[in-house]
């Protein structure tokens, strides 16, 4: 009979030492938006990372303003060569910033004095 290997979870092998091309690093980009978030999932990844085997010092991070600079970000870092992994993180929330909700409820204000 021609039988499948099991690959359950519990039966796969996972490597615990990740190897990183030579010279090469992760790359971190994250927003600097919500930064207080943002910065929770950069710590989750650095720790999950070692317990793969990198260390905090092969992740190079980068910071950009906000989450819409982050594909043009990591598009410039791609072109480098330098990195066998770019990693992103960042925060939009309703698809407005901090100041659009400030103006919004500025103007809500005038117009009901008004």
């Amino acid at each position: 009979m021609n039988q499948k290997p099991d690959t359950t979870p519990a039966n796969i092998e996972l490597s615990r030492h990740a190897v990183l091309p030579d010279g090469q690093r992760i790359a971190f980009i994250e927003a600097g938006w919500h930064a207080e978030i943002v910065a929770n999932a950069r710590e989750a990844f650095v720790e999950s990372m070692a317990g793969h085997g990198v260390a905090a010092t092969d992740i190079e991070h980068v910071a950009v303003p906000g989450s819409l600079e982050i594909p043009l970000q990591a598009q410039l870092l791609a072109k480098t060569g330098r990195y066998a992994v770019i990693v992103a993180a960042g925060l939009i929330v309703d698809g407005l910033m901090a100041n659009e909700y400030s103006e919004d409820d500025d103007s809500s204000s005038a117009a009901a004095e008004g």
